[in-house]
């Protein structure tokens, strides 16, 4: 077996550092990070989503069309998240009950904040199944879901007023 100079030996491993450093470039991809929120408002008026009935317990703040409580991707920057809504803040009663759960298939009430829309409510992903309409209430009253949508609600639309 022949011997390799120190000059050789280094200039194969500076080119084997090369080939597995292309390779690395070449089979990375970016890491999905899970993103929790309690809101995808991008203003204050949405569908006010609580843990308990009668407007108790912590809340969300879902704006806009949801199609699945569990989650939706976004872009952010250079990667791909999902991002999963929770409740995350009390509304009137100082109550933490729900505080980090997750909003699909555990809401009990609703308030509609926009006054040019109107909510409805799902029990599958994707705008299925059972349904409630939550129209905008001027005084901010809240409404219990019905039996069939109370802890089972996947998917809200909304549609113009």
């Amino acid at each position: 077996m022949r011997k390799l100079s120190l000059k050789s030996r280094t200039a194969v491993a500076m080119a084997m550092g090369g080939v597995i450093a292309a390779t690395s470039l070449c089979t990375a991809t970016s890491a999905s990070a899970t993103v929790t929120v309690s809101t995808n408002c991008n203003w204050a008026l949405g569908l006010d989503i609580f843990y308990n009935s009668n407007q108790g317990g912590a809340s969300a703040d879902l704006c806009d069309d949801v199609y699945d409580y569990a989650g939706w991707p976004i872009y952010n920057g250079s990667s791909l998240d999902t991002t999963h809504p929770v409740f995350t803040h009390e509304w009137k009663d100082n109550s933490t009950a729900g505080v980090g759960v997750a909003v699909k298939n555990n809401a009990a009430s609703v308030i509609n904040f926009a006054p040019s829309v109107n909510y409805t409510v799902y029990y599958h992903s994707g705008y299925s199944g059972a349904a409630q309409s939550i129209p905008y209430v001027h005084n901010g009253a809240y409404v219990n879901l019905i039996a069939a949508l109370k802890n089972n609600n996947a998917s809200q639309r909304a549609f113009a007023a």
